[in-house]
C-alpha cells in the first residue's frame, strides 16, 4: 500500500537516518538561519525547506507536491602544528551526504512514492573566518522531491 507522504514524514526520515549515520552526532532542520543558535555537535546535517515548492498538475499523474530542500553535511575544522584538516573533512563530510542520500531514496521508495524531480546540486560550503579556528566545511545539497497526492482519510464534507 502506497503511504501519503507528509513534510513531517520526510523530515523524521531525514532525522532517523542522521542518527543512524555513525559519524554525524547532530541533526537539525528548519531555516538555516537557526544553525547559529542551535547547540550542535560534530559533524552535524541540517534540513531546510527552500522557495520554490509547489504543487504541479499533471494530466497523467493528477497532482504532485515539488518540495525543494538544501541539505547541510558540515564538520569543524581541525588544526595540528598549523596544518588543517580541510581535505579530510571535505572528504568525510561528502561520504557521509552520499550515505545519506543513498540510503533515503533505497529505504523510503520502498515505503513512500515520490521522485527525485532533478540532478542533485552539490556546493562545497566554508563558514566561519579563515583566520580564527572556529570553521566549518563541508557540502551543501539542493533536492527537490516530488510526491503525488493520495487521498487523505477524511472526506471533505
Amino acid at each position: 500500500m502506497t503511504k501519503n507522504i507528509t513534510y513531517n514524514n520526510l523530515i523524521n526520515k531525514f532525522q532517523e537516518l542522521s542518527e543512524r549515520h555513525p559519524q554525524l552526532n547532530y541533526f537539525g532542520s528548519g531555516d538555516l538561519t537557526k544553525i547559529q543558535t542551535e547547540k550542535k555537535g560534530f559533524p552535524y546535517m541540517w534540513v531546510s525547506p527552500t522557495d520554490g515548492s509547489g504543487l504541479v498538475i499533471n494530466n497523467k499523474r493528477g497532482l504532485m507536491t515539488n518540495l525543494n530542500f538544501n541539505i547541510l553535511v558540515l564538520d569543524r575544522l581541525n588544526f595540528t602544528n598549523g596544518i588543517s584538516n580541510e581535505q579530510d573533512v571535505l572528504s568525510d563530510t561528502l561520504q557521509i551526504i552520499q550515505d545519506v542520500i543513498h540510503n533515503f531514496i533505497k529505504e523510503t521508495s520502498v515505503q513512500m512514492t515520490f521522485n527525485i524531480n532533478s540532478d542533485i546540486g552539490l556546493s562545497p560550503v566554508f563558514e566561519g573566518d579563515e583566520d580564527t579556528k572556529n570553521r566549518e566545511l563541508g557540502w551543501f545539497i539542493e533536492i527537490t522531491l516530488g510526491l503525488p497526492y493520495i487521498s487523505c482519510s477524511t472526506p471533505l464534507k
